[in-house]
């Protein structure tokens, strides 16, 4: 079966157009209750009548030739058949041939083949195939250079050049100072095959200049069959230029820069990305830890609750639940100011002992007269001061202390409580001088024990100097009373 680009090999623009008048002399003849439809492969029939059926131009803002075309009543503006030699042909049937020769770069030079490229452009790519963000192929002229892929039978794809020295028709005045690819385009089903890039090959073959341009800006098809061309032969890196206007060499851009650009423009993206999605992982884990490490100490926080509360009876009342005794006074407002006496009158309660012990240890040696042991006492004396020796003492008491938190209860006495305690002390602490010098006055000469005695005053002498360095606010303040 012959198609339309095997039919009109040898037609020319007039015969055409003759046929296209004499059908349409017949529609108007014809009668309109008695419509013929037009079935395409989408299943749908159109009507043919005189409201569905108009002229196109064939080389778009030429309007000397023209070709009859058939719309659809819901899409007035795109054709789905065309009239040509006698009978109506679809969009698919007009770009397939049944010449074997045709395979292939073959350029357009039939009136068929014009018709071919018309459709593969106007119809096929700006109104079914075109990407959002390309640029439409303006219509091609009747003199412009192109050629049509054919593989297997069908058009799937063409390209076409403006030749350096042609007429620009956006610069009536000027001509294009080198070849430029104008258009390139390959149908979606037949697209990843490297069809784009040898039409690259074909048109660098075709025209040897120094210097090949590609129309501004460039379609995604372009600029992959241009990376594609240039990994490929390395060596023509400076020949193909991104051309504006005309090509002066002010309006050339290098297309190899550009991809170099683009390349490293898109690496910097996926390394901020890289390092973006490291950031929010570390982040994350950050967050992440903070939570375990308190879900734990809660865990262990509860559980030292568990076993640090002691179960209560709720038959029973807790100390600061039962109602306090007459006599005893217990004051909300003065917590801080009675902790801070209770701890002054401890200090003092373990001083008392301290001093008590060392009395009685004192004498003890004294009746034995073990001078070796005396001194050793009256060395530790100097060498550790009572204040260090009541802290020793302290510490080894918070055990005891600390197993039950009971209320202190102070006999109902007023405020000169813990002087009169401090007072009571600190008369102790001076006694031990006066008690032990009134034994040494008491000695007659060459008493034996007189050695041991002028020890003990000795240790008792250093004990209240130790004392008195170590609390000289308390003792002032008891001689002063």
């Amino acid at each position: 079966m012959a198609f339309p680009a095997d039919l009109l090999e040898n037609c020319s623009h007039d015969e055409l157009d003759s046929l296209s008048e004499d059908y349409l002399s017949y529609l108007r003849c014809a009668d309109p209750d008695n419509l013929e439809y037009l079935s395409p492969q989408n299943g749908r029939e159109v009507p043919i009548s005189l409201s569905t059926v108009g002229y196109v131009p064939l080389y778009g803002g030429d309007q000397t030739h023209k070709i009859l075309a058939l719309f659809a009543p819901e899409d007035s503006l795109t054709a789905v058949a065309l009239y040509l030699g006698h009978q109506w042909w679809t969009i698919d049937d007009v770009v397939r041939t049944s010449n074997s020769s045709r395979e292939g770069l073959q350029q357009a030079r039939s009136l068929g083949e014009r018709i071919v490229l018309y459709v593969l452009n106007r119809i096929i790519y700006r109104k079914k195939e075109m990407e959002r963000n390309e640029v439409p192929f303006l219509c091609h002229n009747s003199s412009d250079y192109a050629k049509i892929l054919w593989r297997k039978g069908e058009a799937i794809g063409f390209y076409s050049v403006k030749p350096s020295g042609s007429m620009c028709t956006a610069y009536l005045t000027q001509n294009y100072t080198l070849p430029v690819l104008d258009t390139m385009f390959v149908r979606k089903r037949y697209r990843g095959k490297d069809f784009a890039l040898q039409m690259l090959e074909d048109f660098v073959d075709c025209f040897t200049e120094d210097s090949l341009g590609l129309r501004y800006p460039l379609s995604s098809l372009m600029y992959t069959a241009c990376k594609q061309y240039l990994v490929k032969y390395p060596g023509d890196q400076e020949l193909l230029w991104e051309v504006e206007g005309v090509g002066h060499w002010f309006q050339r851009t290098l297309i190899s820069s550009l991809i170099k650009r683009e390349s490293k423009r898109l690496l910097d993206e996926t390394k901020q990305k890289e390092d973006i999605q490291i950031v929010e992982s570390k982040d994350a884990d950050r967050q992440v830890e903070p939570d375990e490490e308190k879900t734990v100490t809660n865990a262990d926080a509860s559980t030292a609750e568990e076993h640090d509360v002691t179960p209560v009876s709720t038959r029973t009342r807790s100390s600061h639940l039962k109602r306090p005794k007459i006599g005893k006074k217990v004051v909300e407002t003065m917590v801080e100011e009675t902790t801070s006496r209770d701890l002054a009158f401890n200090k003092l309660e373990s001083k008392e002992q301290i001093v008590e012990n060392f009395k009685e240890l004192i004498q003890q040696l004294a009746e034995d007269k073990d001078e070796t042991e005396m001194s050793k006492l009256q060395e530790e004396i100097s060498a550790k001061p009572v204040k260090q020796m009541l802290c020793e003492s302290q510490d080894s008491e918070k055990d005891e202390k600390s197993e039950d938190n009971q209320e202190v209860e102070l006999e109902p006495v007023n405020g000169d409580i813990t002087k009169e305690v401090f007072g009571h002390q600190l008369v102790n602490a001076h006694e031990i001088p006066r008690e032990a010098s009134d034994a040494e006055s008491n000695l007659e000469p060459g008493d034996s024990d007189g050695k041991a005695l002028t020890t003990l005053v000795s240790v008792n002498m250093d004990l209240e100097k130790s004392f008195e360095d170590s609390f000289p606010d308390q003792v002032h303040d008891n001689s002063s009373a």
